[in-house]
């Protein structure tokens, strides 16, 4: 079964949504403690240290969030000006995995079934993690439903 997988934004989008609203929260707790932290040195609600102590915490949360959510706004435009395509051959106890530009190929791998520590399916694409920092997509809107489940039962020997 040969299937190929198109990096673009969306690969990024679906895999980062749930990072993406983390740090929107982390965002919005920065806000909340420094405006908190303000309104008490306004209205003398605290003591100046704990208010000052309030308003840095509140920035260094608001100011590591927008760092981490522009990387991940970056890593998705990079991934939308890519012509990279990951073509898979789904074997019994191996996928041979080849990514090309262009139409030519850089390089060609096989990933036993064994050695991937998890996957991960969302509505479009099942995320196969090799390591905690590598990660895999493959798109599933265009195979069929029985190699769907094919494909799902060979994943399932590292998902045990």
């Amino acid at each position: 079964m040969i299937y190929v997988t198109k990096l673009d934004e969306n690969v990024n989008k679906e895999l980062n949504r749930k990072n993406m609203l983390s740090w929107l929260i982390v965002l919005l707790i920065g806000i909340g403690v420094t405006a908190f932290g303000v309104i008490a040195t306004l209205f003398s609600l605290l003591e100046s240290f704990y208010c000052s102590l309030m308003m840095v915490i509140g920035m260094l949360f608001i100011t590591f969030s927008l760092i981490c959510i522009i990387i991940i706004l970056k890593m998705g435009k990079e991934q939308k000006n890519s012509n990279i395509e990951l073509v898979y051959d789904f074997l019994k106890k191996y996928v041979i995995l080849k990514r090309m530009e262009n139409g030519t190929e850089i390089e060609s791998e096989k990933i036993y079934y064994k050695y991937i520590i998890k996957t991960r399916k969302t509505k479009n694409y099942i995320y196969i993690y090799r390591s905690d920092k590598t990660v895999i997509p493959f798109c599933t809107r265009a195979v069929n439903l029985e190699d769907l489940k094919t494909i799902e039962n060979y994943f399932s020997t590292c998902n045990d």
